[in-house]
């Protein structure tokens, strides 16, 4: 199994080592199931989800504690779009580990590496209802670009 290169080792708001990895694609990695759980739980909530393109063009910055995966931003490279954009699939903080900072440092090292991969913009899909995301979208200087108008028929 790959586990993805370390870069980095930080404490988190309660002191606690937290290692930060990256990976080229989330297949064969630990990071694949916390992501398929993640969107299952998305899903089962109502939520709709974007055509996800294969785990192997997902790349993942992603935290673990002891060994075990709490979190991650799990995201595509968008080439044909001007500039060069790095799509956020889904991120996720395990609820037990949430408030400790995880996903501000997470986000930090996804920026840097997709500055590295010559993208010039990060986006994403939030969902109206999803508050939660939101807010730490704001916190690390996100904001919304335009709102999808719909009607059920």
């Amino acid at each position: 199994m790959n586990l993805g290169k370390i870069i980095s080792t930080e404490p988190d708001r309660l002191g606690q080592p937290v290692n930060i990895r990256c990976v080229e694609e989330i297949t064969n990695t630990p990071v694949l199931s916390f992501f398929l759980r993640n969107m299952a739980q998305l899903i089962d909530r109502g939520h709709s989800t974007q055509a996800i393109p294969s785990t192997a063009r997902l790349k993942a910055i992603y935290c673990e504690i002891d060994g075990v995966v709490v979190g991650h931003i799990v995201f595509d490279i968008l080439d044909g779009h001007v500039p060069k954009t790095s799509w956020i699939v889904l991120s996720a903080i395990d609820p037990a580990y949430q408030r400790r900072g995880l996903y501000t440092m997470l986000h930090g090292h996804f920026e840097a590496w997709s500055k590295r991969l010559g993208c010039g913009k990060i986006a994403s899909f939030v969902h109206v209802d999803n508050l939660v995301r939101q807010a730490s979208c704001s916190q690390v200087g996100m904001k919304p670009v335009y709102y999808r108008m719909e009607k059920e028929l």
